[in-house]
């Protein structure tokens, strides 16, 4: 059976950009702090989906 991990991911939301970072219940970087442009958003948390697998 696959283990579940809890991650919290925290967005600072602007008009044209966003900043994502994400942890884990034990506070290790999963998701390193990053700007992304809102036009390309979709592509990338497509990205970031398929990463996860």
């Amino acid at each position: 059976m696959e283990e579940k991990r809890t991650r919290y991911i925290g967005l600072d939301v602007h008009k044209h950009y966003l900043v994502a970072l994400g942890v884990d219940a034990d506070l290790n970087v999963v998701l390193p702090m990053r700007r992304v442009e809102l036009r390309h958003l979709e592509s990338w948390m497509k990205k970031k989906s398929d990463e996860a697998g």
